[in-house]
């Protein structure tokens, strides 16, 4: 086996103004005419709206930031890696990318083994990582060149989504887990993760981990349907 099992958290930008520049682009709705409605709805939703429109950044890799990487090999330990205060986000993927190409590599072989990416709507995570490594100025791992290629890395790329649902469906992980795997545990959801970070990012981490868990154990048990060895 050559699965490299992932996930990644993320996110939203918490500087470089942009609070201050959708909130200023933020206006009233067209058909508000009088003074005392729009003053009024500028006074109690402007700032809901900007500040909700900052959060959706997280999904994007020109703006938001990883906090964490998740990723186990084949059958190796889940292992994960978060920002700190003596760790950014380039260093943090620095790291990551050493530490795959490492556990990649064998005594037979001096160059890592290629990779397949395996994860639960892995086209999200693989350009991330991809937009983010740009930014930071940073060559992708070897082991992992092929399947965060934007334009071809699909080819090295499994999601477990798209098996599930369909090429145009969608289907959440934790439902899949509890259906699938029996899976119930509580846990947190993507959408709480930047608030959760700030109070509590063990919990992320554990998140974090315990979805790269349960991408490995869903992928198996569809590779045993399909007689996947």
């Amino acid at each position: 086996m050559n699965y490299i099992y992932f996930d990644i958290e993320t996110l939203p930008p918490g500087d470089g103004g942009h609070f201050e520049r959708i909130r200023a682009n933020t206006t009233p709705p067209a058909n508000y005419k009088k003074q005392e409605t729009i003053d009024k709805w500028i006074a109690e939703e402007r700032d809901g709206i900007a500040r909700a429109a900052v959060d959706r950044l997280a999904l994007d890799g020109t703006y938001g930031s990883i906090c964490c990487i998740g990723f186990a090999i084949d059958d190796q330990p889940v292992g994960c890696v978060e920002l700190t205060d003596t760790m950014d986000e380039r260093s943090l993927l620095l790291y990551v990318f050493s530490q795959i190409d490492s556990d990649a590599t064998d005594a037979t072989n001096p160059l890592p083994r290629a990779l397949t990416l395996v994860g639960h709507n892995i086209e999200f995570d693989a350009r991330f990582v991809f937009q983010r490594a740009v930014r930071h100025g940073l060559a992708l791992p070897y082991s992992l060149r092929a399947a965060l290629n934007p334009v071809s890395g699909h080819r090295d790329q499994i999601d477990t989504m798209k098996l599930w649902a369909g090429y145009r469906g969608y289907v959440k992980l934790k439902d899949l887990a509890r259906e699938i795997l029996a899976d119930d545990s509580t846990d947190i959801d993507g959408s709480e993760v930047a608030r959760m970070w700030e109070n509590n990012p063990k919990a992320v981490v554990a998140h974090c981990m315990a979805d790269v868990e349960r991408v490995r154990m869903l992928h198996e048990k569809i590779n045993k349907t399909l007689g996947v060895v």
